[in-house]
Formats: C-alpha cells, sequence, structure tokens
C-alpha cells in the first residue's frame, strides 16, 4: 500500500468538531475511552468517555505511569501496514486497545482512532491482581473498583464494533477527501449531495454486512421508509430474491418491519416467541431464528434491519443481541452527524 507519499491532514478533510461529536457519540453507546490521535501519537481531539482505572489510578503511581507509556504499539503505521489492529494489544493489567486506521481512498492513513481498554473474555478475580497491586503501589479497593468499571466484551463483540467504527470513519474521511480533491471541478453543493448519499448506502451496506457476521445468518435486508409514500422499501439486501427486493413494501406499523419501526423496539423472533401479535404476522415460517430492529436519526424513524435464518443450530443469543444494539447505534449516531460532514 501507498504510505510514502505527502499525507493531507485530517483537520484539512473535517471538521474536528463535528468528528469531536461523532467520536463522543461511538464512546456513548459502547461505553469505551476514544482518542483521535495523527500518525505520530499525537492527540488531534479531546479524549472521549476516559476510563478511571487509566486517568485516575495508575496516574498516581510512578511505576503504573511508567508501564502505560508502553500500551501504545512503537509504530502507528507498521501496526496499520501488517493489519495487527484488528487483533488488539494487550497492557500490563491484561486489558486490550485496538488502534484503528483511519484511510484515505488511496490507503493513506491520515489518524488513528485509539479505542481502550476493554476486558476480553472472562474477567479476572481479585486475587488475580493481588501482585499487580503491590507492585505498582496503589489502593487496592480503589482499583478493583475502577477496574470492575471497564466495559467486558467478547472478542466476537469487539470485533464487530472496531470494524464497524472502523469502515464508518474510513467513509467519513473519503468524503471529505473527495471533496478536498474535487471542489473545484463540480460545484460544492451537488458533489455534497452526490458522495452522501454514496457513502450513506455504503455504510447501511457494512451495517448489514457486520451485523450478519455477528448473529451467523445468511439473509436479511436494510428497509428505507419513504416520507413521500410512508412506506419502507428494501435499499440494501443479502440473500434475497430480486422480486422480493423490487415488490416488496410496507407501510408503518405494516408487517413485522413497520411494526418495529412504528413501535421503535427489537423484534426477536426464535422458538420462546410467544406473543401472538407478532407470530400473526410471520410469512416465513422455515425462519428459524431473526431480528427485527429499527433505524432511526435525530429520534426520528428512518428504516428497518431485518436478519434470519433458517439453520437451526443459528441462535441470536443475548451476547449477539447486545452487540447488534451497539452496531445499530453506532450506525444512528453517524448518520445523525453524516450530513455535517
Amino acid at each position: 500500500m501507498a504510505r510514502d507519499r505527502a499525507v493531507i491532514p485530517l483537520i484539512d478533510l473535517v471538521d474536528i468538531d463535528h468528528w469531536q461529536k461523532i467520536q463522543d457519540h461511538f464512546a456513548q453507546v459502547i461505553g469505551v475511552t476514544i482518542r483521535t490521535v495523527d500518525r505520530t501519537g499525537r492527540l488531534i481531539t479531546k479524549p472521549s468517555n476516559t476510563t478511571r482505572i487509566c486517568e485516575e489510578i495508575l496516574t498516581n503511581s510512578p511505576a503504573g505511569i511508567a508501564r502505560c507509556s508502553r500500551c501504545l504499539p512503537p509504530s502507528l503505521d507498521a501496526l496499520s501496514l501488517e493489519e495487527k489492529w484488528k487483533e488488539g494489544y494487550e497492557c500490563h493489567l491484561g486489558l486490550y486497545n485496538f488502534s484503528i486506521p483511519v484511510d484515505t481512498i488511496d490507503n493513506q492513513a491520515v489518524a488513528y482512532m485509539l479505542i481502550g481498554p476493554v476486558s476480553l473474555g472472562q474477567r479476572k478475580k481479585v486475587q488475580g491482581y493481588k501482585d499487580k497491586i503491590e507492585e505498582l503501589g496503589i489502593d487496592q479497593e480503589k482499583f478493583i473498583d475502577a477496574m470492575i468499571e471497564v466495559k467486558a466484551f467478547t472478542f466476537t463483540g469487539i470485533r464487530s464494533v472496531i470494524e464497524l467504527i472502523s469502515d464508518i470513519t474510513c467513509y467519513v474521511v473519503q468524503l471529505g477527501y473527495n471533496r478536498f480533491k474535487l471542489e473545484r471541478i463540480i460545484p460544492l453543493p451537488k458533489l455534497g449531495r452526490v458522495v452522501h448519499r454514496f457513502y450513506m448506502d455504503r455504510i447501511l451496506s457494512t451495517l448489514l454486512d457486520v451485523s450478519s457476521d455477528t448473529a451467523g445468518t445468511e439473509f436479511g435486508s436494510i428497509m428505507l421508509l419513504n416520507e413521500d409514500s410512508g412506506e419502507l422499501y428494501i435499499k440494501v439486501a443479502r440473500g434475497l430474491n430480486k422480486d422480493i427486493i423490487k415488490n416488496t413494501r410496507l407501510k408503518l406499523g405494516e408487517g413485522l418491519a413497520g411494526l418495529a419501526l412504528k413501535e421503535r423496539r427489537f423484534l426477536l423472533l426464535d422458538n420462546k416467541l410467544t406473543d401472538r401479535r407478532i407470530k400473526s404476522r410471520l410469512r416465513r415460517p422455515k425462519i428459524k431464528s431473526a431480528l427485527v430492529a429499527p433505524i432511526k436519526i435525530d429520534n426520528q424513524p428512518m428504516g428497518v434491519m431485518n436478519i434470519g435464518t433458517v439453520r437451526p443450530a443459528v441462535k441470536i443469543t443475548s451476547g449477539k443481541l447486545e452487540t447488534l444494539h451497539r452496531l445499530i447505534e453506532l450506525t444512528e449516531a453517524t448518520l445523525t452527524n453524516f450530513h455535517k460532514f
């Protein structure tokens, strides 16, 4: 990949105040600290949702400060080139951090989003930190309280979240890159509308792909609400018949998708479903597990994501459902602010 040419700074591609807002929303949704830095590791934004274990507890320990100074990899660009950012890197406390490269169209990393720390897998018990607490010379009770606050993820869950954030932030920067390069050729308002629609479609497509991978489902769609007709239509689909994609139209409140959007709630469909009002709307009895989830912008109905499977062995578990909630909330936060970019 070409990374040796002059890189356009992030501040020339996006409004940093707007970038800060979307970073703040991301951090709030996933409950994790997020920072944006340049290629040297220097802060571009203010840290969002700072973690007490890092900002308060360890900063009061000289040994903790020394250890934490080595949390970042020696070269952010090298990490990006090797694509090890998807694996994360473990700090001295056994917590994980992720460094997401924010690329332009020509694969130039203009910045990095640092996400973490997070806890992956099963948490350690108090006795597991005894030697570490003594080594760092910090108060045990305060340390344990702060560690409990660190957000816990499954490996699959955090991977889904960082992949969606990676795609979204790259799309936002690519939008700015297009405007930066082409504003002298195409009138800016026209370019803005065209590029906005293109990247919004890509974000929705990515949401569907990442959600399907997370849940293990083989078919799904994103339906959008046509404000003029008041009907939902299929914008993005995977594994569906072309006639279904072309002809499906639902009014608000009609069918499962219309119901989910009207009532603004997730509908989980499986063999434990007892709600007769929902069961009466099922049109495909072969489906073994499915999720119908509303998508909102500025708290206004925008559309619905549907994912499902006919395989009995695949279940949308509570853990998967929590991750899917986060993925949709991340997308909503992006689309709410997207027009500002």
